[in-house]
């Protein structure tokens, strides 16, 4: 018996040792990939391809804007049905938060930008603090628990993503309802580099300058005052008991 399982044994071990050695050229060979690929991201501007943006839908018309691969319709700037006037001006509001968020986006994934259930938390005992302010509670409110959770999360991303930017950048603060500390000057700076490395671009030269125009113009009576400018605490935990 005792032979039977030792021959069993050696059997198996060229067995194993192959399935170990096929695992480890697989595991060497992927290894080889990845550092070639990151290597390649590496010389990327910004990590992104500008050989794979695939071509605009001739079917949608001439595009407004692309941002990373994605390309911006006039269809997609107004209400489903609404009949477009050629003669019309773009709604440049629009295409700058589609261009801004999505970018934003991308920096808080690429820097691994999250937001904690504490800061999750905070967020949302400040806004029910808000609605009591004005005699409202959160079932006033058209939003699921899920839509809560999912704004609470967008609002402190945005806060760390703002945090970073201005960390990088500097630049003018300005006061906005919902967005108390815009790093406006920051954004400037940020979609310059985003341009300048073609992760988007406004096609139009009129249309163009008219999206520059809110970040590079003076906002003055909005700026916040350099010694009240801190992005150390969320914007919301600043805030007193009689709203911001």
């Amino acid at each position: 018996m005792k032979t039977c399982f030792a021959i069993l044994i050696c059997l198996a071990i060229p067995v194993l040792t192959t399935r170990s050695a096929v695992a480890q050229v697989q595991q060497d060979q992927q290894s080889k990939q990845d550092k070639k690929q990151s290597k390649q991201d590496e010389q990327l501007p910004l990590g992104f391809d500008t050989s794979k943006i695939p071509p605009p839908d001739p079917v949608k018309g001439e595009p407004v804007a692309r941002v990373l691969d994605n390309y911006v319709y006039q269809a997609d700037l107004w209400p489903r049905g609404w009949k477009i006037d050629a003669e019309e001006e773009t709604p440049i509001v629009i295409v700058q938060s589609l261009v801004l968020s999505k970018l934003r986006a991308r920096y808080a994934e690429t820097h691994e930008i999250k937001a904690t259930k504490e800061e999750v938390r905070d967020f949302n005992n400040f806004w029910t603090r808000q609605l009591d302010l004005v005699g409202l509670t959160i079932d006033h409110i058209a939003f699921t628990a899920e839509e809560r959770q999912q704004r609470a999360e967008r609002a402190v991303i945005g806060w760390k993503v703002n945090r970073e930017l201005y960390k990088k950048y500097g630049g003018p603060v300005i006061f906005q309802q919902a967005n108390p500390m815009e790093p406006v000057g920051a954004y400037r700076k940020f979609l310059e580099e985003m341009q300048e490395a073609k992760l988007f671009e406004v096609f139009d030269e009129q249309d163009r300058a008219r999206f520059w125009e809110y970040f590079t113009r003076n906002h003055t009576g909005w700026e916040v005052a350099p010694e009240d400018i801190n992005f150390d605490v969320p914007w919301w935990m600043q805030a007193d008991d009689d709203g911001l």
